[in-house]
């Protein structure tokens, strides 16, 4: 019983192998046609983030001294807001 169950595995593994062999050079082919395809999204992503910068009329980052000034006003505007808050018990 054990052998035929082995066996009976065996033919199993080997059916399911079969199939999945591939006609050589099918690899490169398919490894390249992938690469195509992942190429053309990529530019077209860049595409669309390009044309969405254009349409909002400025850079995508802030200059380290953009950022400094962003934080200076977000500094000061919080002292204007948040000052003398009550102390809760």
């Amino acid at each position: 019983m054990k052998r035929l169950a082995a066996l009976a595995g065996a033919l199993l593994t080997l059916a399911a192998v079969l199939p999945a062999q591939a006609q050589p050079g099918d690899g490169q082919r398919r490894f390249e046609r992938f690469q195509q395809q992942r190429e053309a999204r990529r530019e077209e992503l860049q595409h669309r983030r390009q044309e969405r910068h254009e349409q909002e009329g400025r850079p995508g980052r802030l200059t380290p001294e953009e950022r400094q000034q962003l934080r200076r006003d977000i500094r000061e505007h919080g002292r204007d807001v948040y000052r003398d808050r009550p102390r809760r018990f």
